[in-house]
């Protein structure tokens, strides 16, 4: 069970803290809800009920150091494959969002900047929906790696294609 005081994953708002438990009075009677304060919102508050299944569906908790390099030194292992039919592409890649396992978010991100990086050297651009699979995915891990790693949030990104480019060479 979730602590007061523990950092962990929201799927919806990222890094949390959880801050207290409170006691309102709701639809369904009495209830006991978890407060959270997501760290890179702070003037949020946000309350789930105390609830251990409903809980284990929407939170995670947060990787640690070692965690974040050992999925970094995964990425070349099974790596996704550029499926070349848009919709099911589109379809694969909403798929890994949806299900937010960090391994495969890193994949997609690994797939997409290098699938980018190779139509930029055409002169080209990624399709509008491979972009946007690509910040979704950047922004499901970047809270999540600049807080354990302590640097800032604009900055993970740059760390992650850093060491994809160290992997290919």
């Amino acid at each position: 069970m979730f602590q007061i005081g523990e950092t962990v994953l929201y799927e919806l708002w990222g890094v949390c803290t959880i801050e207290c438990m409170e006691t309102q009075k709701s639809t369904e009677g009495v209830q006991e809800y978890l407060v959270l304060r997501p760290v890179y919102h702070d003037t949020a508050k946000l309350y789930l009920p105390n609830k251990q299944a409903c809980l284990e569906k929407v939170l995670r908790y947060v990787l640690d150091r070692d965690q974040i390099r050992e999925l970094l030194q995964d990425l070349t292992k099974e790596p996704l494959q550029w499926v070349e039919d848009p919709k099911e592409r589109s379809r694969q890649f909403r798929q890994i969002l949806s299900e937010g396992d960090r391994g495969q978010l890193l994949r997609l991100i690994r797939l997409l900047y290098l699938r980018r990086k190779e139509l930029r050297e055409k002169g080209r651009n990624l399709r509008m929906t491979d972009d946007q699979a690509l910040r979704d995915a950047e922004k499901l891990l970047n809270g999540e790696f600049a807080y354990v790693l302590g640097i800032p949030l604009q900055e993970v990104p740059n760390y992650i294609h850093a060491y994809m480019d160290a992997l290919e060479e």
